[in-house]
Order: C-alpha cells, then structure tokens, then sequence
C-alpha cells in the first residue's frame, strides 16, 4: 500500500504495458496511507518488513513498519497485509506522540490503462496517441451506496466533492468505451475495486483539470486516537460495474 510504480507494469493477465505515456509525476499514483495534510511525505519512504508467511495456499500475510515517515515527527505505522485470493486485507496502526490527534487518511490514486499502454513506447504504431494530449482516465467512476461520482476527460477547472462521515463500500471503476465509444463495447477493459471499512469515514472525490491528470479519491478515518486500529478491504475484479457481485 505504500509504493508507487516506478517500473514497466503489468496488467491482471500478466502483460505488460508501458509507463512512458504518462507524465513523470504519475509514479505516484498508487495507494498512500498518511497521517496529516501532507501525502507527499508518507510516500516512497523504507520501511523494514517482518513476519512474511503463507497461511494456506491462496492466504499470505507480512507485517510492515515505516519509522518517521513524516520527517521531524516521532510518528510509527504499522500495517498488517494480508492478501487471500483476490482481497487484500490491510490493519494499520499508528503510534507516537505526534500520531494522536492527526488525522488519518487513505489516498487512492489508482492508474486505469487504456489499450495503448500495451504498445513498446519504441515500437508505437500510428494508432498511439500523442501522450501530451490524449486522457487515459476517461470513463473513471466511483459509487459510494447510491452516489456516483463521475470523472470527466476534458474539465476545464478542478471538481471536487465530499462526502461526509458514513460507514465505508466505495467502488471505484472505468468503463472503457473501444472502438464503437459506447462504455460496453470492449468488456475486457473494464475493470474496478471495492473498499470497504468496518468503519467510519468521509470521502473526497478530486476530477482535476484535464484530460491527462490524476482521478483522486482521498478517505479522511478522522483524529486518531491512541490505541485505534484502522482495517481496509480491497477485492478486485474484472468486468462491467455490477458484475463482480453476480
């Protein structure tokens, strides 16, 4: 939960796709946990793993521990991974005198590729778009209960919405709309997650402005209190919305 891609990338089916058509500041795309107003400080940071072991066949589990991410700060986390088939499981603690009374965030920044990511950078046929200008978040949705949020390609200004403090589903997803421009004409390229909590959050949903900027939600857990636990579930899956729950 705490990386970012730096290196060429796969898909689910293992092929890879290319991050060349992408601006240098999207390596952080990714998931972020931080403590505070500042995520650019809980990203890329070390942290030294422990008790890495498969629990059965499809269940592994590991413990990670950052000291300091936040440089200046007496501030621990400590997140327990525990991926089991398609979900991943993660329990994270903060401790330190400087965690108690921060708040407690969760920021998805998650990376959608479309169709031309598949092609060598060195070997893109005419078909590639000018990476300057083409939007590869288009069609990026998120429904938490029965609200979606739309993510548009061409805004022309910052959109953001909050959603305030309510028990945590929240899907976030794209319908890519291939060569006919309909949402559901190429299947194989919809794909989503699902997060849930069992507890309590708000939720800001950020379109910026642009065809090639960033889809962000960011999930606020409230001040942490010493001794709070937080536990968030991913599953992901393929398909149209609605599909995974069939």
């Amino acid at each position: 939960i705490f990386w970012s891609p730096s290196e060429t990338l796969t898909d689910i089916k293992g092929i890879p796709y290319y991050t060349a058509y992408k601006a240098e500041e999207c390596k952080e795309r990714g998931f972020t946990c931080y403590m505070g107003d500042d995520y650019k400080k809980y990203m890329f940071v070390p942290g030294e793993f422990s008790r890495v072991r498969r629990i059965s066949g499809e269940e592994v589990t590991w413990t990670k521990e950052m000291t300091a991410p936040a440089e200046g700060t007496d501030i621990r986390l400590k997140y327990v991974h525990t991926l089991k088939g398609p979900k991943h499981i993660i329990t994270l603690e903060a401790s330190g005198k400087d965690a108690v009374g921060q708040n407690m965030h969760l920021r998805l920044c998650p990376y959608f590729h479309q169709g031309w990511d598949l092609a060598d950078p060195e070997e893109a046929s005419e078909k590639v778009p000018d990476p300057r200008s083409a939007g590869q978040e288009r069609n990026v949705f998120a429904a938490l209960g029965k609200e979606v949020f739309a993510w548009s390609e061409t805004n022309p200004e910052t959109v953001s919405k909050t959603f305030p403090e309510r028990p945590l589903r929240l899907e976030i997803y794209n319908r890519n709309p291939g060569e006919g421009k309909t949402c559901d004409d190429n299947p194989l390229m919809n794909r989503g997650f699902t997060l849930t909590s069992p507890g309590k959050a708000s939720v800001t949903f950020t379109d910026l402005a642009g065809a090639n900027e960033y889809v962000v939600c960011d999930v606020d857990f409230g001040k942490h209190k010493k001794g709070r636990t937080y536990t968030v579930e991913f599953e992901y899956w393929n398909g149209a919305p609605g599909d995974h729950r069939q």
